[in-house]
């Protein structure tokens, strides 16, 4: 009995080492005088060519793009009121590249348990400042949303909703970069606290 058990565990976690989403590593740097008080002019922009899609409709990357690159301007001006949008002549451009959509799948029915489904985003992060990159990060966004009786959310569904947190993410890290990780490191200490 211990051997099926045994085989049993190691077949399990080979399933969900080769099914679960792979996540790209952090990519962090930020220029040790980093600010951005005296800018009054942005511009973002959003690229989308190279993205990987998992789980999703081929045509979604594109409708998604558009949707991201619209929360990511809104997110900008409204919690940084001074900032004006210029894309001909900025002094501030927040380069955002769409790494990867994850839109989950059995692997997150298995590991949530039955009942819900997951998603992940990912983007690349770059902001720059008179022509030099003065930040850059890579962040991602993942979304779980229950199934409730015939309520299923498709996988589109779930990234659609997680479009305002990651463009506020973005928002975050491109007005205090040093805030932002510090504040990351202490939600990820947070879930890691077992209180020993």
């Amino acid at each position: 009995m211990r051997i099926i058990t045994t085989i049993t565990v190691s077949l399990t976690l080979l399933y969900i080492a080769g099914c679960a989403p792979q996540s790209l590593p952090d990519k962090n740097n930020i220029h040790s005088s980093y600010s951005i008080a005296d800018v009054t002019t942005f511009s973002s922009i959003l690229n989308c060519e190279n993205t990987k899609v998992a789980d999703v409709t081929p045509e979604f990357s594109q409708d998604y793009c558009q949707i991201l690159g619209a929360n990511i301007r809104v997110a900008l001006r409204r919690n940084n009121p001074h900032l004006k949008y210029d894309a001909v002549n900025p002094e501030l451009v927040v380069q955002t590249t769409l790494d990867e959509i994850n839109g989950g799948g059995t692997t997150s029915l298995f590991w949530f348990g039955f009942g819900v489904d997951s998603s992940m985003t990912t983007v690349s992060v770059k902001v720059v400042k008179n022509c030099e990159i003065i930040a850059e990060r890579r962040i991602t966004e993942t979304i779980t949303l229950p199934i409730l009786g015939n309520n299923h959310f498709t996988n589109e569904d779930a990234i659609l909703k997680d479009a305002p947190l990651l463009a506020s993410k973005i928002e975050q890290f491109t007005k205090d970069p040093v805030k932002y990780e510090k504040n990351e490191k202490k939600s990820w200490g947070s879930l890691l606290d077992f209180g020993d």
